[in-house]
């Protein structure tokens, strides 16, 4: 700069302990199309993420239509949350989260009256 000052430049650990501590988790996503440009940045990222021996054993599909991305949700929404149910159960019941804080003989009923509310 003209009059000698610098720009301090934010070390590596303070841009990744930023970024670590302002994520948020998404709850809700809009329903406006991510433009293109943006979809292929976002596939180039998981191209460059590291594998086992590089192995890079992934596949990418990219889904837009809007009738076959709510029927792609919808055939997963069980089995995720029975599989969530089930990995809670594999935790001391202190540490489960609370709507899985589950006692019983029989945990297939408490699954059944859990999915039913």
């Amino acid at each position: 700069m003209a009059d000698g000052s610098s720009v301090k430049r934010e070390s590596d650990y303070d841009v990744l302990y930023r970024i670590m501590t302002t994520r948020m988790s998404v709850r809700r996503i809009r329903p406006d199309p991510i433009p293109e440009e943006y979809v292929e940045k976002i596939l180039e990222a998981g191209r460059w993420a590291m594998s086992g021996a590089n192995g890079q054993p992934w596949e990418y599909l990219v889904i837009k239509d809007p009738k076959k991305k709510k029927a792609l949700y919808d055939a997963f929404q069980d089995t995720n949350q029975e599989f969530c149910f089930w990995m809670e159960q594999m935790r001391p019941f202190e540490l489960r989260h609370p709507a899985f804080q589950v006692k019983g003989d029989d945990l297939k009923d408490e699954w059944q009256k859990i999915r039913n509310n």
